[in-house]
């Protein structure tokens, strides 16, 4: 059982077209974990005081009346047992005991989420941009200019595109143990170290060839026959990598301009694609500015505003006021609380399995950002030395004073 101050409850946030029901397969066949192709339903839930859809009464008068009445705090809490009825409900008809809500537009509800259920885990699957793009035109036979360019008949994928990436580069831009980032990449090219890692997140044991996901016939078939969800994972018996570059023959070089202009190198740097954006350039032989392109951004804000009379936050942030650890990335506050839990009670909450756990997936998280930092570093001074003639004394200099 779950409830909103627990964490035995997951979601699984991404991008479409990031390889989510992939993940989502495995993760199911594990004995434990309750996993289903897509619930959506935080989306409308989280909208529901606020419809504006056709309807055969005056839905505007109804949704005023109801705010008026209700207010926002009943109505969030409401929500939350609501939800928590569901996810238990299901959790009970399947015989599991964590359950993974994996939807990938959830970008729209972030807020909503850290609202209702504020310890709840939290994995990040990216995948390359361009990788991602490549995808929707390849398997949704998506327009990419028009959508970039935020054409009305486009916009639910150019609010993927620009509002998607944004929101969660933000939303996962601080090291928390309550937050996982999982590229696709690793999680197709070495399934059975990457299941381990997300089984360590999760506080469950790794259970054998979980990563072969078609060895459970029940989840199999419900995959088949749902509305939703990517059909191409049941022609094959586990991860393969064989989409990785498939952007490149996929993306003409003008849409590879447009995605790499729309995103910036600061984008591609975050997310861990660098590689990926230098590579981008070689094959357009154009250079791109390190930061989005903000009219795009801004355009998509007002369609989102002015259409469906909807704001986002775009630099929210993990909300971590209701989290046991309230500031992570201060080293000298995190050594203090540390030591002083350590000295003070040896049977503290520290030294806790799943605390550990949360220790130890924090400082991987940690790792693996200023890695990515430095990387962006290296590049931008890559770049900026190429200008001046004396490039190679003045790198090495540089390289003696870091080192």
């Amino acid at each position: 059982m779950i409830n909103g101050q627990e964490s035995k409850f997951v979601f699984l946030l991404s991008l479409p077209r990031s390889g989510s029901t992939l993940l989502s397969a495995i993760l199911n066949n594990h004995s434990n974990i309750l996993s289903p192709p897509e619930m959506w339903f935080l989306l409308s839930l989280s909208e529901f005081p606020y419809y504006r859809g056709d309807t055969c009464y005056n839905s505007k008068v109804a949704n005023e009346a109801f705010r008026e009445q209700v207010g926002s705090e009943l109505f969030y809490q409401a929500s939350e047992k609501f939800a928590t009825h569901i996810y238990n409900s299901l959790l009970i008809n399947n015989g599991k005991n964590i359950f993974v809500d994996k939807t990938p537009r959830y970008y729209y509800a972030l807020e909503t989420i850290d609202q209702l259920f504020p310890s709840s885990k939290k994995i990040w699957l990216l995948r390359n941009p361009l990788a991602i793009v490549a995808s929707y035109k390849s398997t949704w036979k998506c327009e990419i200019l028009p959508i970039i360019k935020g054409e009305r008949e486009h916009l639910y994928y150019t609010f993927d595109f620009t509002l998607g990436f944004w929101r969660y580069c933000s939303y996962f831009g601080q090291e928390h143990p309550l937050l996982c980032k999982i590229h696709y990449e690793n999680l197709v090219s070495d399934p059975c170290n990457e299941s381990i890692r997300i089984c360590d997140f999760l506080n469950v044991q790794y259970e054998e060839d979980m990563f072969k996901y078609r060895s459970n016939p029940q989840h199999v078939s419900i995959l088949k026959y749902a509305a939703v969800g990517d059909k191409n994972l049941l022609h094959y018996d586990r991860p393969h990598d064989k989409s990785i570059t498939l952007w490149k023959t996929i993306l003409t070089k003008d849409e590879i301009r447009a995605v790499c202009s729309m995103l910036g190198e600061k984008v591609f740097c975050e997310m861990g694609y660098g590689d990926e954006f230098e590579e981008a350039e070689r094959i357009t032989k154009q250079k791109f500015n390190d930061e989005p392109d903000d009219s795009i951004i801004v355009n998509s804000v007002k369609n989102l505003k002015n259409i469906y009379g909807k704001t986002l936050d775009l630099n929210y942030k993990f909300d971590q006021s209701n989290q046991l650890v309230v500031e992570m990335k201060n080293e000298k506050f995190l050594n203090n609380y540390v030591r002083e839990d350590i000295q003070t009670d040896p049977k503290s909450t520290l030294q806790d399995e799943e605390y550990q756990r949360y220790y130890i997936n924090f400082l991987e998280n940690v790792i693996q950002s200023k890695e990515n930092q430095i990387l962006h570093l290296e590049r931008k001074f890559e770049k900026i030395t190429k200008y001046i003639p004396f490039k190679h004394t003045m790198k090495t200099v540089i390289n003696k004073i870091l080192d």
